[in-house]
């Protein structure tokens, strides 16, 4: 709520602006460039306000509109809501670009989501089962897609992410994610975060011209990575660190800086059939005992 302070002769009066644009289970609140039909709300123009969806079951469509919000307010907030779908709006400067809080069987898909102040996209306080597909994330100043606190049961697929400040993708205290069939390039740390997650699938990703391709790490378990690309890394191509009992297979580890996998305090992960080669170094161990390394291979 935005109020201002004036004085109208003797007596102090404050007047209030409400900063959101609403969809409520009565309609729009807010703005005139978006319509209404049924569960769909469409874009007619550029929207410059934030919007809070309250309702269940809508589609949000930008017809390839776009939206620019200033950097002290996120885009789009979903909170507690159930089979949300937002699509096709091209946001363009916000402070987080889309936050699902505690909502479930969302999509959010065929977006372009590009400077936002921290992540493109935000999953947070147990947002379950939604899937994010076919989105172009880029430039934005930490992560492109952040999924956290419980945020379990996800699908990521077919997104284009690349030069955000920090991570492309980070998984957070989850479980049961599904990445698969992205993209992630030239990300200033990994293009792929797993911390203190288990029981995730990283599969036939590309991850190119990040620091790490992929990084394991906090105690993260039971995941499985396989058949990706990691290549051209400016440091690894996967880094495992005090992350016990992975799975790690049928993956490309090639021409990154420094190595192919290196493992870190770890034990008991299996790294087996993957092609290693050109890179600084293939595999290495630090502090690590006990993990099972079996028919990797060179060049195919």
């Amino acid at each position: 709520m935005i109020c201002i302070s004036l004085v109208l002769g003797s007596l102090p009066v404050v007047l209030c602006q409400d900063p959101y644009i609403h969809i409520t289970d009565s309609g729009i609140i807010g703005t005139e460039n978006i319509v209404q039909d049924g569960n769909t709300f469409t874009f007619i123009d550029t929207v410059r306000k934030p919007i809070k969806i309250e309702r269940d079951n809508i589609v949000l469509k930008g017809d390839g509109k776009r939206m620019e919000i200033v950097t002290s307010y996120d885009a789009i907030i979903v909170t507690g809501r159930i089979n949300v779908m937002i699509q096709e709006i091209h946001i363009n400067i916000a402070r987080n670009g889309i936050v699902l809080e505690s909502s479930s069987e969302c999509t959010i898909q065929d977006m372009t989501i590009t400077r936002c102040a921290n992540d493109g996209i935000r999953l947070t306080d147990a947002s379950t089962l939604n899937l994010i597909q076919r989105n172009m994330i880029f430039e934005n100043g930490n992560q492109g897609i952040l999924i956290k606190e419980e945020s379990n049961s996800n699908t990521v697929t077919g997104n284009v992410i690349l030069d955000n400040i920090d991570d492309g993708l980070e998984i957070n205290t989850c479980t049961d994610n599904d990445v698969f069939d992205n993209t992630f390039t030239g990300h200033g740390e990994d293009g792929i975060d797993l911390k203190n997650s288990y029981n995730n699938l990283v599969h036939h990703n590309i991850a190119t011209e990040n620091t790490h391709g992929i990084k394991i790490q906090e105690e993260s378990t039971e995941n499985q990575v396989y058949g990706n690309e990691c290549n051209f890394n400016t440091d690894d191509g996967m880094d495992i660190e005090n992350a016990d009992s992975n799975q790690i297979f049928d993956n490309e580890f090639a021409f990154n800086a420094d190595t192919g996998i290196d493992l870190d305090r770890c034990e008991l992960n299996e790294i087996y059939q993957n092609s290693i080669h050109n890179n600084s170094k293939g595999i290495e161990f630090d502090q690590a005992s006990g993990n099972v390394i079996y028919n990797n291979y060179g060049p195919r």
